[in-house]
């Protein structure tokens, strides 16, 4: 039968696809940008505050005639903090990125892993050493 074969076939790809990896070399590594030191690392002790970004975005004009009105952002502007046991799942993946350490955020469903993704990507954006 057709379905037979899926998985052994969809594990075999998986499987060579790392075989086929290779490390990088120590010239490919001195390429990358320095990380700051872990020194510089300093614990969030208080949630920045997120919501509706402030940027002004083009509204596009499709030619059908068709205006658009601009929303007036700064009326439904609503600032969202992180909670504590969030703001600490941030600090610890700052934490283990300034340790160049692998690590997998994982709890209960429904606690915020998104959000201290985000969290944590927007810290790394702020550091002007990230380029990002």
């Amino acid at each position: 039968e057709y379905w037979v074969n899926i998985k052994r076939d969809a594990v075999n790809q998986a499987e060579d696809f790392w075989h086929r990896q290779r490390a990088p070399s120590p010239e490919d590594i001195r390429k990358l940008p320095a990380r700051p030191h872990i020194r510089d690392f300093r614990k969030l002790t208080e949630s920045p505050d997120y919501g509706i970004s402030k940027m002004e975005r083009p509204v596009a004009d499709l030619g059908d005639g068709f205006k658009s009105e601009q929303q007036d952002n700064e009326k439904v502007v609503q600032e969202f903090r992180l909670r504590s046991y969030q703001l600490e799942g941030v600090n610890w993946l700052l934490f283990n990125w300034y340790n160049r350490r692998s690590c997998i955020l994982a709890d209960e469903m429904g606690l915020g892993k998104t959000i201290q993704s985000t969290g944590f990507l927007h810290q790394l954006y702020e550091l002007p050493q990230t380029q990002i």
